[in-house]
């Protein structure tokens, strides 16, 4: 497949940098400025996923305003399927 075919076909990459398991009454209670701590510490890697399958790890990083991922490890090149 060539790379003009490939960029037919838009893909979701989303990065999980933590979760948070509250109470419904906190849930409610939610209002800007809220602040959710997550489960994960600044420095830990991040699970990179492409249409919800694990694809890599990676480093939050900033890019001027912006964050980024830098790609640490790639989980499917190791022989392994996407879970």
């Amino acid at each position: 497949m060539s790379s003009i075919e490939t960029k037919k076909f838009p893909l979701n990459i989303t990065v999980d940098i933590g979760y948070s398991k509250l109470p419904l009454n906190e849930i409610l209670d939610m209002h800007e400025g809220y602040i959710v701590e997550l489960d994960n510490l600044i420095g830990n890697t991040v699970e990179i996923k492409l249409n919800d399958n694990l694809i890599a790890h990676g480093k939050v990083i900033t890019l001027g305003a912006s964050y980024g991922v830098k790609i640490l490890k790639m989980d499917y090149m190791d022989g392994k399927e996407c879970h």
